[in-house]
């Protein structure tokens, strides 16, 4: 009798414990459920209100004209140089192979600083990063158009800095354009505005080009820059 009643209780424990187990995994289950169904619900619900404020203030549209101008100053400070590099060669007695070594500058740095500069726009925020990279890519393009006057430094090795600092100061800029554009704006209308601020580029190109090659006809290569 001892033996029975030791193996009934035995038996009985592990079917409760086994009922239990069951009972707990169906009310966590139902509950991950639940909550994951309200998540959806309430990331819905924020995501409404937040295209409404966008719909009503119309902000986002500022910003995008913003970047489309801050995109198109970028790429008019990288033409000053292929604007001005005939004339340069004569005047700084440069042949092409050391023309071609200043151009290639911005491209290393460019290149090396795009991982490096969109670990800074998470660390730091957007405004702060590209508008120190703005006020830095501008300054060492004005600097560019004094090659040939500073005492002690060369001409070539003032541009191939000025050029590799201004690669660097530029690395930003792009990635803060997507980061912008994805904060600002809902997802179905990211497409139409990442056309905009990429258009930026050839529009800089097709309106600056002739307005800076005026200049250099008109007032010399140094005021290119």
């Amino acid at each position: 009798m001892k033996f029975s009643c030791h193996f009934f209780n035995n038996q009985s424990y592990w079917t409760w414990h086994s009922f239990c187990i069951l009972i707990n995994y169906n009310i966590n289950y139902n509950a991950n459920k639940c909550l994951q169904r309200h998540g959806k619900i309430m990331r819905g619900i924020i995501m409404q209100e937040n295209l409404k404020i966008q719909g009503r203030t119309h902000i986002r549209y500022y910003i995008l004209a913003m970047l489309f101008v801050v995109t198109t100053m970028n790429y008019v400070d990288r033409a000053t140089l292929s604007m001005a590099a005939p004339a340069m060669q004569k005047d700084l007695g440069m042949n092409a192979v050391t023309m071609g070594y200043a151009f290639s500058a911005f491209g290393w740095s460019y290149t090396a600083l795009q991982i490096p500069g969109g670990w800074l726009l998470d660390k730091f925020g957007s405004r702060l990063v590209y508008g120190a990279g703005l006020f830095l890519w501008s300054l060492f393009t004005f600097f560019q158009g004094m090659a040939g006057f500073i005492a002690g430094i060369s001409a070539f090795a003032l541009l191939f800095g000025l050029r590799f600092l201004m690669g660097t100061a530029e690395a930003p800029a792009f990635p803060a354009n997507s980061r912008i554009t994805s904060m600002w704006f809902p997802t179905h209308e990211r497409g139409f505005a990442s056309a905009i601020f990429n258009s930026a580029q050839y529009f800089a190109l097709a309106a600056f080009n002739p307005v800076m090659g005026w200049v250099l006809v008109a007032f010399g290569w140094r005021y290119v820059f």
